[in-house]
């Protein structure tokens, strides 16, 4: 799962380019939230990178739950589909 957690932590901070995402710590934080800011446009860009450097699909269910609101919670819906 920390392999994951790492390949995402990597995927999000090629779209966001910002070192706070890289921060212990970070990948428990809303991505959306006051600390790392995603853009709705930059969240649509790390569904679209994380489904396809780990080859899965996610769908709205995926999103709508906040099963895509942190780096864990993105890791951990990696790792049902793995």
């Amino acid at each position: 799962m920390e392999n994951i957690i790492s390949e995402v932590t990597e995927i999000a901070y090629s779209i966001k380019k910002d070192s706070s995402v890289r921060e212990p710590g970070a990948e428990d934080l809303p991505l959306t939230g006051d600390k790392l800011c995603f853009s709705v446009v930059e969240m649509c860009y790390l569904a679209l990178e994380v489904m396809a450097h780990f080859n899965i699909r996610l769908e709205a269910d995926d999103i709508d739950n906040k099963n895509f609101n942190t780096i864990r919670s993105i890791a951990e819906q990696i790792a049902l589909r793995k």
